[in-house]
């Protein structure tokens, strides 16, 4: 597992030893607290590193353990030095350092000042790294919806071309109306307003299903329907994540007594 058969674990050390006048000069006076990490990598980053004396000198043993860690042959600087000195410049000590790392990662990513206190040194790390991470999430949902209703406009021709037949379908009674959903787009939309997987697992692919969108008389979206063309049954109507609204059996009986449209249309 080593680079070399002559390699030996140094990370637990005897701690009472004696250290150069210059290694106590840059913040080292024990290694005590030090022994999980390569003593001669960290002797040699602390004679010629600054940000690794800056660590030492503040106490910010998480961080400097992270850091020499993360170097295999030799001590990489920690990103956001800035925010490292705001840190240790009010006595913020981190207590988890890769999660600490990631938050001002997401700090930059939004443009957040990591030069303030008041996002650098959060009262609660896992709160703000969460928040900021839900918020990164949502964005990248939303990206790749962008990027899936891209990729999908290559299918557009083909789904009006396959069911251009049952457009014109539309039927309800005094409180929903039921539509065939005439596009991929809308078929986008669909799924993401009813949180469900009739876009993402590409329904509009599916030669024997077609999709209908069950509304109310407002025009909110109350379920998503699958009718099977061979059997002209319904295979499934989902509500907003997957659950049955209240109108479910409604929508049902809806179906069934105005199946012989789809029929007809096929």
């Amino acid at each position: 597992m080593y680079a070399s058969r002559y390699d030996i674990e140094n990370t637990v050390i005897y701690p009472y030893v004696g250290l150069l006048k210059e290694v106590r000069r840059n913040g080292i006076v024990s290694l005590k607290d030090l022994d999980c990490v390569p003593v001669n990598k960290l002797l040699s980053s602390i004679l010629s590193d600054t940000q690794t004396e800056l660590l030492v000198k503040h106490n910010q043993n998480e961080l400097l353990i992270h850091k020499i860690r993360i170097g295999y042959h030799h001590i990489e600087a920690l990103k956001h030095p800035e925010a490292i000195r705001i840190a240790c410049r009010h006595r913020y000590i981190v207590q988890d350092a890769t999660m600490w790392l990631d938050y001002l990662d997401l700090l930059e990513h939004f443009g957040l000042d990591l030069h303030n206190p008041h996002y650098v040194c959060p009262m609660n790390l896992h709160e703000a790294h969460d928040r900021l991470l839900i918020r990164k999430n949502r964005e990248d949902a939303k990206a790749k919806r962008e990027q899936d209703i891209k990729e999908a406009q290559k299918f557009e021709k083909m789904y009006k071309e396959a069911k251009a037949a049952f457009f014109g379908i539309v039927f309800g009674d005094d409180k929903i109306v039921i539509s065939v959903v005439q596009s991929v787009s809308e078929m986008a939309i669909e799924g993401e307003e009813m949180h469900h997987c009739v876009f993402t697992n590409r329904y509009f692919c599916k030669a024997k299903s077609l999709i209908l969108s069950a509304k109310d008389k407002d025009g909110n979206r109350i379920e998503t329907i699958e009718v099977n063309l061979d059997t002209f049954k319904v295979i499934q109507s989902r509500g907003v994540c997957n659950k049955n609204s209240v109108y479910h059996d409604r929508i049902l009986k809806l179906m069934e007594d105005n199946m012989h449209l789809i029929i007809k249309a096929a």
